[in-house]
C-alpha cells in the first residue's frame, strides 16, 4: 500500500473542486496542471513541445527535461523508503507520454503508476491521441468511468470521485442544465419545451451549438463558459438537475454525483442508475423520452435526502480502499 499519493489533474477547475475530501488525508498531494510545469513562459513552450500534432509526425527526444519540475515536487514531499503511488488524470498532457511513466519509474524504485478516466473512453484524449491500447502496458492500474468500458479494455471500474463542496440552498429555479450538445442537442430540446408545456422553470446552459442551430435563443444561454464555482451557484439555486447521456454511455455524470451529493432531484436517460446504491425513485426520474417528465415527479418528492450510503459511492475514502486493494493485487 502507497504511503504517499501524488494526484496529477487535468488542468480544470471542477477537478479539484470534486477532489475536496483529499484535504482531509495526510500525504495526499493533488496538482492540478494540465501541463504540470512551473513557470507560464516554461508552459507555453511544454505546450508547443507536447502537441500532438507535431509528435504525431516526429518524437521530439529531450522529453525527460520538462518531467524534472515534477521529481522536484514529489521529492519535497517524500521520505527515503516510502511507497509512492502517481495517479494521473486523462487529459494530463504527461499522462498520454511513455517516456513519462518510464522517467517516473527510472526516479523512484517504489511508485505505481494509476491512470483515471472522467469520461467514456470515445471522449478521451487517450482514444483522441492513440494510446488507449497501450494504457495498460504502461500503468499498473487503469480505471474506467464506464463499467462497460472497463470490461472492453480490461481496465478496473471506478465512478467519477467526488466530494463535497459547501453551498448554501437558495432555490430559485426548478430545473438546472449546464453542457456540451454533443449528441443530445435534440433530446435537451425535447426537454426543454416539455417542462415548458408543464409550466416548470428552467434555466439551461448549452454549448457547442452553433448560431443557425439554436432554438429558444431569447431563454437558452448558448457556448458561455461557466466556471465551476458558477455551475455551484446555479446548483444551489435549483431544485433538479437534468443528465442526458452521450450514446449508449452507462457511466454516472458528473450531474449525477451533483444530483446525490447536494440532494437535488434528478431526470437522467442513463437506465443504469436503477442499479446504483444511491438510486432513489423518489428523486431520481429515468426518462426514454421527454414526455417521461411529468409534473407529478416535482410535486411528490418532498424534501430530496440521498443516504449517506449512497454518497460514499463517489467518495474519495470509497476511491482510495479500491485504489489500494487494486495496487496490492
Amino acid at each position: 500500500m502507497a504511503n504517499r499519493l501524488f494526484i496529477l489533474g487535468n488542468g480544470v477547475d471542477w477537478c479539484e473542486k470534486s477532489l475536496q475530501g483529499i484535504k482531509e488525508h495526510e500525504n495526499i498531494y493533488l496538482l492540478n496542471k494540465k501541463i504540470p510545469v512551473e513557470g507560464n513562459i516554461k508552459n507555453k513552450l511544454a505546450k508547443i513541445y507536447f502537441s500532438y500534432k507535431i509528435n504525431s509526425k516526429i518524437q521530439l527526444p529531450f522529453k525527460s527535461f520538462w518531467y524534472k519540475d515534477i521529481k522536484k515536487y514529489i521529492k519535497k514531499n517524500i521520505n527515503d523508503g516510502d511507497e509512492l503511488c502517481v495517479l494521473i488524470y486523462d487529459h494530463n498532457t504527461f499522462g498520454g507520454e511513455v517516456s513519462f511513466s518510464k522517467y517516473l519509474r527510472k526516479e523512484f524504485k517504489n511508485i505505481k503508476l494509476v491512470y483515471i478516466f472522467t469520461n467514456i473512453v470515445n471522449y478521451t484524449a487517450a482514444m483522441e491521441k492513440k494510446y488507449l491500447d497501450k494504457l495498460n502496458d504502461w500503468y499498473d492500474v487503469v480505471y474506467a468511468f464506464d463499467l462497460e468500458d472497463s470490461k472492453k479494455y480490461n481496465f478496473k471500474y471506478f465512478p467519477l470521485i467526488y466530494s463535497y463542496n459547501h453551498i448554501d440552498v437558495k432555490e430559485k429555479n426548478q430545473v438546472f442544465y449546464v453542457g456540451k450538445a454533443k449528441d443530445r442537442y435534440n433530446m435537451l430540446m425535447n426537454c426543454y419545451d416539455k417542462l415548458e408545456e408543464l409550466g416548470i422553470n428552467r434555466k439551461f446552459y448549452i454549448v457547442d451549438v452553433p448560431e443557425e442551430n439554436q432554438k429558444h435563443k431569447d431563454e437558452i444561454q448558448y457556448n458561455k463558459f461557466l466556471t465551476y464555482n458558477e455551475c455551484l451557484k446555479n446548483i444551489q439555486e435549483s431544485s433538479c438537475l437534468i443528465d442526458i447521456i452521450q450514446g449508449e454511455s452507462t457511466g454516472f455524470t458528473i450531474k449525477t454525483c451533483e444530483a446525490v451529493y447536494y440532494d437535488k432531484l434528478l431526470i437522467t436517460t442513463n437506465q443504469n442508475v436503477k442499479n446504483a446504491p444511491f438510486y432513489d425513485e423518489r428523486y431520481i426520474l429515468v426518462i426514454n423520452s421527454a414526455e417521461d417528465i411529468t409534473k407529478e415527479f416535482f410535486e411528490k418528492a418532498g424534501q430530496v435526502k440521498y443516504s449517506d450510503e449512497g454518497k460514499a459511492y463517489f467518495s474519495v475514502d470509497t476511491f482510495l480502499n479500491k485504489l489500494y486493494k487494486d495496487l496490492s493485487i
